[in-house]
């Protein structure tokens, strides 16, 4: 008896979550896409360093120049956090604009430059949901355009 309860309420949760799945309609996609392709702020953004000693990461300098001045300078310190002893992972926890310039002033090197962000709408599925997100997916880091990546890395130069 009680294993039969506990079956009819199990189906009666899962079978009656499934019919609550929600779609999104193509007029409000539609319009989530126009307002993320307008979206010129990005906060959160994570970002890898690869190939570097800790103590040449440990605090680094980013500056932020809009149509080639200065506008802003701040320092990030990275945790000594570490995926294989040479790959580390930060986030700028502060709100950067996608039409500005950010150099990434590590000791030692030459500035990374990260310019050129865009961003675009990304499906983010659930089993019981379809949802989107606005990500930044494209950007130009030291030249080089990245696309349908969200983490620039900045690798140690040899």
């Amino acid at each position: 008896m009680r294993i039969a309860i506990i079956y009819v309420l199990f189906a009666t949760i899962l079978f009656g979550t499934i019919g609550c799945f929600k779609r999104w309609t193509v007029q409000e996609k539609k319009e989530f896409e126009l307002k993320c392709s307008e979206t010129d702020s990005l906060k959160n953004l994570t970002f890898l360093l690869s190939g570097f000693e800790y103590s040449e990461i440990e605090k680094i300098l980013i500056k932020e120049y809009s149509n080639n001045i200065l506008t802003d300078s701040f320092y990030i310190n990275v945790s000594k956090n570490s995926y294989d002893g040479k790959t580390y992972s930060e986030a700028i926890t502060r709100t950067l604009n996608i039409k500005n310039k950010y150099l990434f002033c590590v000791k030692g090197e030459l500035p990374y430059v990260l310019e050129n962000m865009k961003m675009f709408i990304c499906p983010e599925r659930t089993m019981f949901s379809e949802n989107y997100g606005c990500r930044m997916r494209e950007f130009v880091l030291d030249g080089i355009t990245y696309s349908n990546n969200s983490n620039p890395e900045l690798v140690k130069r040899k």
